[in-house]
């Protein structure tokens, strides 16, 4: 079972870069990202989706250590 786990992690994660690779090589454009007053500098829009993908990953890992399980 742990096998087939570990599998589909590495396939989502395969399928999200590759995602992120083609969405990149269609729309170079720089974008900036807002949050409440706060505004970062202008960066690639595929730099983006992968930070954004990355800080949601780490925040589900970390979820599951503060979150009891029965």
């Amino acid at each position: 079972m742990k096998g087939l786990v570990t599998f589909l992690i590495c396939l989502i994660c395969t399928l999200w870069l590759g995602a992120i690779a083609a969405l990149t090589a269609q729309n170079p454009s720089l974008v900036s990202v807002r949050l409440l007053v706060l505004e970062s500098v202008r960066i690639p829009l595929g730099l983006a989706i992968a930070g954004g993908v990355g800080v949601g990953l780490m925040a589900g890992a970390l979820l599951q250590l503060f979150v009891r399980r029965p």
